[in-house]
């Protein structure tokens, strides 16, 4: 697994919320998909995902989660399907996965469980957060690229 550590800035995102297991994102992603082809937004960012809680500690039927897609700083809506989420900055371990979005899962596991403990960094508190950066509907699920965004810390020492 290739991770790069890696300063982000804050972005901001228009957001439909998704609360249960992190797995059935796609379908409140493919929400959004209709709500901006219906609202004709254009001149979006990629398509990004949003983890407020930690799949380890809390049961899947209380998981939340935005299915989002990062916007300029000046959009605004009020229709009451969206909100509007920031992306916060700050430092982060990006892990890049390329293949299918069914195998994103292991590729977490992977970077929090095996990656992590031995790269001299630990967990921040903070957002985990998805970044497609390419769509698995225009290069094929084997292809498609996501970044996996987990913010960090330098571990300290014992």
């Amino acid at each position: 697994m290739q991770v790069e550590i890696r300063e982000q800035e804050p972005r901001k995102a228009v957001c439909m919320s998704h609360h249960g297991p992190y797995y059935k994102i796609g379908s409140t992603c493919m929400a959004l998909g209709g709500w901006l082809k219906e609202n004709s937004v254009t001149g979006t960012g990629p398509f990004v995902c949003l983890y407020y809680d930690n799949p380890q500690t809390t049961p899947e039927d209380q998981l939340r989660s935005d299915a989002g897609i990062i916007v300029a700083n000046g959009f605004n809506t009020d229709d009451p399907r969206v909100h509007i989420s920031q992306v916060p900055g700050g430092l982060y371990a990006v892990a890049l996965h390329i293949g299918p979005y069914d195998k994103i899962p292991a590729a977490w596991a992977e970077l929090m469980a095996t990656w992590l403990p031995a790269s001299g960094y630990q967990a921040a508190e903070g957002l985990g957060v998805e970044l497609y950066i390419s769509d698995a509907a225009d290069v094929g699920p084997e292809q498609a690229q996501t970044e996996l965004c987990v913010p960090v810390a330098r571990a300290s020492r014992a």
